[in-house]
């Protein structure tokens, strides 16, 4: 949960980078979150999380997610706070956690 004090720190150092014209990537941001506040540090580290998830797709973005059937169940392996990595025919697939419904 951020505080105040924490998306305070944050905002501003978003808009030190788009004063100062940079390009950056979704790992810049969290290292600016890191930066912001330290205890933010491992927010998005990839931790073994085992669950039954239900997927639920989207149909705009079906494309991406093309191995996997709607209404079917499959058991996660890893999540870092916003995506599934799920063993498939053993291969391991990162997928948003949008795509899912959980179901334990």
């Amino acid at each position: 949960m951020l505080f105040y004090g924490d998306s305070y720190d944050i905002k501003h150092l978003f808009l030190k980078m788009k004063r100062a014209n940079y390009f950056y990537f979704s790992n810049d941001a969290k290292d600016l979150i890191a930066t912001a506040n330290p205890k933010f540090k491992d927010v998005y580290k990839r931790r073994k999380c085992i669950r039954k998830l239900k997927y639920i797709g989207e149909e705009e973005y079906d494309h991406i997610a093309a191995n996997f059937k709607k209404g079917k169940i499959y058991t996660s392996a890893h999540y870092n706070g916003s995506a599934y990595t799920i063993n498939l025919n053993g291969e391991e697939i990162v997928v948003g956690s949008l795509y899912f419904e959980r179901v334990s």
